[in-house]
């Protein structure tokens, strides 16, 4: 499992750090109520559009099969964002 995580860091860190900040406000919400966050609303959008930015860039230069799936997977929700924009 070291070997895995060691061949696939470039796009795993840039996704736990996106997965922990883009789920902040719901833990926070859920253990202090409404209006418990002290996270902006805009701060856990940016930090998840620049971990997916780093994630996609991550594995972009990574060369395992799991890398190559988030590409695919980074390619369609990116294209199923733009068809929703189009066509809401």
């Amino acid at each position: 499992m070291k070997k895995y995580f060691e061949r696939n860091r470039r796009w795993i860190q840039p996704a736990i750090v996106g997965i922990m900040v883009g789920t902040a406000p719901i833990l926070l919400q859920a253990g202090g109520g409404a209006g418990a966050t002290p996270i902006p609303e805009w701060v856990p959008s940016v930090v998840l559009a620049a971990a997916g930015f780093g994630a996609g860039l991550g594995a972009m230069f990574t060369d395992t099969t799991s890398a190559y799936f988030v590409r695919f997977v980074g390619t369609a929700a990116g294209f199923a964002v733009i068809l929703y924009s189009i066509f809401r």
